[in-house]
């Protein structure tokens, strides 16, 4: 019969924390992952606060003129999210439903941002040819009005 040598207490060691690691290492990534999405989360719930706030001041709409930086800001943080996303996917454990329901999101969300914005580029467009017609129509009004000559010198 024949007996088997116990590891070397070194031995032990190295395998205990490959051991250790290999079972705290999702753990970590987890936590890493959960604290950078939350963040990216955080910043997207602040401006969507912005957006909800401004539909109830207009009784249910948003001002487009008002919403447009929101909008983009809120397009922006939702890119952001997704590029965090498609790199750390495997890291994270993201299953790619997720991922692409945010890449989803994120192209809805940039779409309504750019018709937003769309539409207040015309509402500035019309507000200064409105404004351009306006002070052409005081020019004419102006040339209209006969120039009266009063007289001059002694009564």
């Amino acid at each position: 019969m024949m007996l088997r040598q116990l590891p070397s207490h070194r031995t032990r060691a190295i395998l205990a924390g490959l051991v250790t690691a290999s079972l705290f290492a999702p753990m970590a990534a987890q936590a890493d992952c959960n604290a950078d999405m939350g963040a990216l989360a955080a910043k997207r719930a602040a401006i969507n606060a912005v957006l909800e706030k401004n539909k109830k001041e207009h009784a249910g709409k948003i001002d487009p003129v008002a919403a447009c930086p929101q909008l983009r800001a809120l397009a922006a943080a939702q890119g952001a999210m997704v590029s965090y996303m498609t790199k750390n996917k495997d890291w994270c454990g993201l299953p790619d439903e997720l991922v692409n329901q945010s890449s989803q999101a994120q192209t809805q969300i940039s779409g309504f941002a750019g018709k937003a914005c769309g539409m207040v580029a015309k509402i500035k467009q019309m507000q200064a040819q409105q404004a351009t017609m306006a002070q052409q129509q005081q020019q004419q009004q102006a040339a209209q009005v006969p120039q009266l000559k009063l007289p001059a010198g002694p009564l």
